[in-house]
């Protein structure tokens, strides 16, 4: 079923009366930053809901969120410790075939058996999918020494389809604004 993403999440947002107008880093002091080593001014809302669904449903761990960027976010003790930025999936992508004068556009295949590719069409999609996979991995591998748990989010998960196919959690920010709006009104 096709529907109109941005019309569901109005729907969502005027049925739970949250207002995105009405979210601002004060609301998000005393719950997600701790000892104010994060500056408020240069945090997301994205990346401060992402924060609070998993301060309050985990109390530590990371959220990697797949969107117009790659976000990983590690929240300690329900405190926001920091984030990493890197380009997202489908930007990489098309920045790749708008800027290789040799490479067209494919189809992604994502049931790869290998690594390394023996034709074009695998190659690049192996340095799509696998690339961001192992990206993340190598920083979770780094940063996550505790074994903290680790949630996925964002409309770019479905390019890692077969690789992350545990703790996802769809629509996290939008969960995240009801959950806060929730909060608010006890």
């Amino acid at each position: 079923m096709n529907y109109d993403k941005s019309k569901v999440v109005q729907k969502v947002l005027k049925k739970h009366k949250v207002n995105l107008q009405n979210i601002n880093h004060e609301m998000f002091k005393n719950e997600v930053y701790g000892h104010g080593e994060i500056t408020l001014d240069e945090v997301g809302t994205d990346i401060l809901l992402t924060s609070y669904y998993m301060a309050k449903n985990y109390y530590s761990g990371f959220v990697v969120s797949f969107g117009t960027a790659t976000v990983i976010t590690k929240i300690e003790n329900k405190t926001l410790k920091g984030v990493i930025i890197a380009p997202g999936i489908k930007n990489s992508m098309e920045s790749l075939f708008s800027n290789a004068f040799l490479l067209n556009q494919v189809e992604l295949n994502y049931e790869l058996s290998d690594i390394l590719a023996t034709n074009t069409k695998d190659a690049i999609s192996s340095g799509i999918i696998k690339g961001n996979y192992f990206m993340i991995q190598g920083f979770l591998n780094a940063l996550n020494h505790d074994n903290l748990p680790v949630l996925f989010t964002g409309g770019n998960l479905s390019f890692l389809k077969n690789e992350i196919t545990v703790n996802i959690v769809e629509e996290m920010v939008i969960k995240s604004m009801i959950l806060l709006y929730e909060n608010l009104n006890k």
